[in-house]
């Protein structure tokens, strides 16, 4: 990863986007943690947009528009800014499931914050829905918990 967002700074786009090409097939083949998959399936899909990727490679700020659901998920994760919260955008391509879970993880713990117990429950489910099944028990005791709340 730390070679990809090397080559980017370097401006060596061809070099770059082989790389980034080579890692999301290798992610799909390997085991690897869901962090490190949403990594490599975050640079590729934003591979065409510079100030993307110099903001995954930490050498940028944030930018403030998106323009796809990637782009409004990574705003949201990092900004906590609500008007991210809803997005008109649909993923791109089928991604790893860990996006899906935490997109609703991030809502649910934002929704749960404001003490909108009830969108934190609907959330919650969607995230167990898209959640490992390791993962999947734990978010349904959130979902029961959340309901719970939003009744008393």
């Amino acid at each position: 990863m730390l070679h990809f967002d090397a080559l980017v700074k370097l401006d060596k786009l061809e070099a770059s986007q082989k790389l980034i090409s080579r890692l999301k097939e290798l992610s799909q083949e390997l085991e690897l943690s869901q962090s490190l998959t949403r990594s490599i399936w975050a640079r590729y899909l934003l591979k065409d947009k510079k100030q993307w990727l110099s903001y995954l490679a930490g050498l940028s700020p944030l930018p403030k528009k998106a323009l796809s659901w990637l782009e409004n998920y990574l705003i949201f994760r990092n900004k906590k800014d609500s008007s991210h919260l809803d997005t008109k955008y649909i993923p791109e391509e089928v991604l790893p499931s860990s996006f899906i879970e935490q997109w609703h993880l991030l809502r649910a713990s934002y929704y749960f914050k404001t003490k909108n117990y009830a969108l934190a429950a609907k959330d919650y489910a969607k995230a167990a829905e898209a959640a490992r099944e390791g993962d999947r028990m734990y978010l349904e005791l959130r979902v029961r918990y959340m309901r719970y709340l939003a009744d008393n």
